[in-house]
């Protein structure tokens, strides 16, 4: 993208050489950096020059928000988009359901970067990288809005590993592809498998970290390309949004930025609230340049544009993950709960095998006699409650062996600190909690009158 029109050129500076390299100076120290040859100090203070020149016309006029200098000022435009931004990616065309959040009222004004769903503004550094930083933002509500509990997840993982489905490291990629490989692969935290990416390359694939439970199995939904089906999205979480990151962008300061006419995506991102400021609607994007940049790593952009693809495109590749049903940690949870006592004077036995995080085997025999294979069921999202699929159905195995046993079921839930299942039913006339482990099981008697859930 050229932006000639835009900068200084080097024989018509606002002031004299002395002006920059005293600040240029300074820019240097703040910043570290130091430069292997003298064309390449040379290269870097022209470019400041023309930066410092650009901000200081931009700032002059009045355009609701202000440039600055931050660690990207000694780059032309074209090197910091060659380090920084990616090549284009479109969204690929797909059948998998796309989201118009029809009849959904969006909230007057959302900031989720205030509360636990969105971690502290990280740095994608000298790589490509900021589909894994999208795509990260877009996990971490998701879990958070699942969990109520907040998790930074790894970057590098997918930089590093997710090498099969068209993304490409340092070298670009797209949210959509990354979250097709969590599906498969998981994602493990930042603590696990942290972030090394920022000098530019990407070191092999490790594969000894262990993904967070509930990362596998997610599924993901496209936003529909408009600025109401995106201000419903945010409204319930943070979303993965790719822009058009223009030269405004690498020296934006602060307030709300009204140069949006570029739609050529170059860049992702994560949009995390709206508002209005001023009397001027605006989107709250999150981005991967370190809290030195912006306000404080964050950048607000016009809001409700009349302009396809939205104000820098940002409309136009939304998305974002959606948490699969899980049991939380599902090793602790697979295997067989069985045991043998009595109700009402009767010896009971029973056994609940849990396949996968679908599936259960259930039988009992004595006091009640029931055997089911390959019954569904869900683990809620608070994790404890265990819902039978399909007990609504009067032929279905389970509801039917508890019909015939006089057996009304209340609930079933699972203690992952204890791992125990616990059952809590009437027996004839006898109202019980039975209590299942790997290593047995327990029967109590008690006389609360519970209301029957199945």
């Amino acid at each position: 993208m050229a932006i000639a029109s835009s900068a200084t050129g080097a024989n018509s500076l606002l002031h004299n050489h002395a002006h920059y390299e005293s600040k240029f100076a300074n820019h240097c120290a703040t910043h570290s950096l130091d430069f292997s040859t003298d064309e390449d100090y040379s290269a870097a203070l022209r470019a400041f020059k023309e930066n410092s020149d650009l901000i200081e016309t931009h700032n002059s006029g009045n355009h609701g928000y202000e440039l600055g200098h931050n660690k990207f000022s000694h780059l032309s435009f074209d090197e910091f988009a060659a380090t920084y931004l990616s090549e284009p990616v479109p969204r690929k065309e797909s059948s998998r359901f796309v989201n118009a959040f029809e009849g959904i009222r969006a909230d007057d004004a959302v900031d989720w970067a205030t509360t636990d769903m969105v971690t502290a503004v990280k740095d994608q550094g000298s790589c490509g990288s900021c589909w894994a930083f999208s795509t990260t933002g877009g996990m971490e509500g998701a879990y958070y809005l699942k969990n109520q509990q907040q998790v930074s997840f790894s970057e590098q993982q997918l930089v590093s590993c997710d090498t099969e489905s068209g993304d490409m490291g340092c070298n670009g990629g797209l949210m959509d592809n990354a979250f097709g490989y969590i599906k498969t692969a998981g994602l493990c935290s930042e603590a696990d498998y942290p972030y090394t990416s920022g000098g530019g390359s990407a070191p092999s694939c490790e594969n000894s970290c262990t993904p967070v439970a509930g990362t596998t199995g997610i599924t993901f939904t496209d936003v529909a390309n408009s600025e109401s089906a995106l201000a419903a999205a945010v409204s319930q979480q943070p979303i993965s949004v790719a822009v058009d990151a223009d030269f405004h962008w690498q020296l934006y300061k602060s307030g709300i930025m009204t140069h949006v006419s570029g739609t050529q995506l170059d860049h992702g991102v994560l949009a995390v609230g709206y508002g209005e400021d001023g009397g001027q609607a605006f989107w709250k994007v999150k981005n991967s340049w370190a809290e030195g940049w912006g306000e404080s790593g964050f950048i607000r952009i016009s809001k409700d544009v009349d302009q396809t693809n939205g104000p820098c495109g940002i409309t136009s590749s939304a998305s974002y993950p959606t948490l699969a049903d899980s049991l939380g940690n599902l090793e602790a949870l697979e295997g067989s709960y069985s045991g043998t006592d009595t109700i009402a004077g009767l010896t009971a036995s029973a056994t609940v095998k849990i396949i996968d995080d679908t599936t259960v085997d259930m039988k009992m025999t004595g006091a009640v006699s029931l055997e089911c294979d390959g019954e569904k069921y869900t683990l809620g999202a608070d994790g404890s409650t265990i819902t039978m699929d399909n007990i609504g159905d009067p032929n279905n195995c389970v509801k039917k062996g508890m019909d015939d046993n006089h057996v009304t079921l209340n609930g079933i839930t699972y203690d992952e600190a204890k791992d125990e299942i616990t059952i809590d039913c009437k027996v004839i006339l006898v109202h019980a909690s039975i209590t299942l482990t790997k290593d047995g099981m327990t029967i109590e008697e008690h006389n609360e009158e519970k209301t029957a859930l199945y």
